[in-house]
């Protein structure tokens, strides 16, 4: 899979290789995938994740959908600027409606992430995100809620110590 960092320039990509394990079952099929960066490329892209991210969908015979995708710890210095967060998890729940896929439940969480460069420091923590509603091939949001939970933000602004 490759991903356009920058889409009027092509030649910027992260490219992702994975592997999938499709076993069924009497519920239906489970999907268990874990994608890496593609090794070929830059270096400091190489240093974003340095593990796999990791994908399980459950797929149920009424076409029910629960995706789980876990990204590991990143770790990220380039020119100056540093970037660290913590593992982060989204799950992504989904239902056929009129021949037509629903996100009925979505849900983020970071732990924690902090950013520094020159004289800027921001760190957030528990960041959640949590909806029963998509953007998402509907022209108007239907009844639901989304909400947008942070434990704590702190920004520093100023000369260095």
């Amino acid at each position: 899979m490759t991903v356009s960092l920058e889409p009027r320039q092509p030649t910027q990509a992260l490219i992702l290789k994975g592997q999938d394990k499709i076993p069924r079952s009497l519920s239906g099929y489970r999907i268990e995938s874990i994608l890496h960066l593609d090794a070929a490329q830059k270096k400091d892209l190489e240093k974003l994740y340095q593990k796999p991210i990791v994908i399980s969908t459950n797929i149920t015979w009424l076409g029910n959908i629960k995706s789980t995708l876990k990204f590991p710890e990143m770790n990220y210095q380039q020119d100056g600027m540093t970037i660290h967060s913590t593992t982060g998890e989204i799950k992504i729940g989904s239902k056929k409606v009129q021949d037509q896929f629903k996100i009925v439940d979505f849900s983020s969480h970071l732990e924690k992430i902090n950013l520094q460069q020159a004289n800027l420091k921001f760190s957030a923590q528990n960041f959640r995100i949590k909806s029963n509603q998509s953007a998402i091939n509907t022209v108007v949001l239907e009844d639901g809620y989304s909400a947008l939970d942070v434990g704590e933000i702190q920004l520093f602004m100023g000369e260095k110590n």
